[in-house]
């Protein structure tokens, strides 16, 4: 994958909106978002990257296919960019209804925790703790809160 990938892409394109906004009601909530290129046919979201990955990474690909449901598109188009290896490659995206309410019921249980002022309880892997986790300014509070909890599940086993 090199430019032409992207130039033939966007050459395509009758009309254009660059960071475009939308929203959607689910659940009682509105969840707002801002695609950075909304077309009569796609949202094309750009990623910059050190290395192109193999295939799109899973928060890339939740986030695109959220906005195919809020935009009302059938096509997404993931760009990553990458800054060392100079080349861009661009994976397309079906919409996927599961993982759309997946998203959705994050962002209630997001809601919900903003709400009470108090934050949900982590449902990421060891792995993508190690990821997400590493800059975030909470992550001590989460580490006490899981803490806390393995304790408290440690006490309450009756095998003794």
């Amino acid at each position: 994958g090199d430019h032409r990938d992207l130039h033939r892409l966007i050459r395509r394109q009758r009309q254009m909106c660059i960071r475009d906004r939308g929203y959607i009601e689910w659940d009682n909530i509105r969840v707002h978002a801002t695609c950075d290129v909304l077309t009569d046919r796609y949202v094309i979201e750009i990623k910059t990257c050190n290395r192109i990955p193999y295939k799109p990474y899973d928060n890339h690909k939740e986030q695109l296919n959220a906005y195919l449901y809020i935009f009302n598109r059938q096509i997404g188009k993931l760009v990553y960019i990458s800054r060392s290896q100079l080349q861009t490659h661009v994976f397309t995206i079906q919409p996927e209804y599961a993982l759309f309410v997946e998203t959705m019921q994050k962002a209630v249980v997001l809601d919900q925790a903003l709400k009470n002022n108090k934050p949900p309880r982590c449902n990421l892997t060891m792995d993508q703790r190690k990821f997400y986790c590493r800059d975030c300014p909470y992550k001590s509070q989460c580490m006490e809160d899981a803490n806390a909890e393995s304790i408290m599940l440690k006490e309450g086993d009756s095998d003794g």
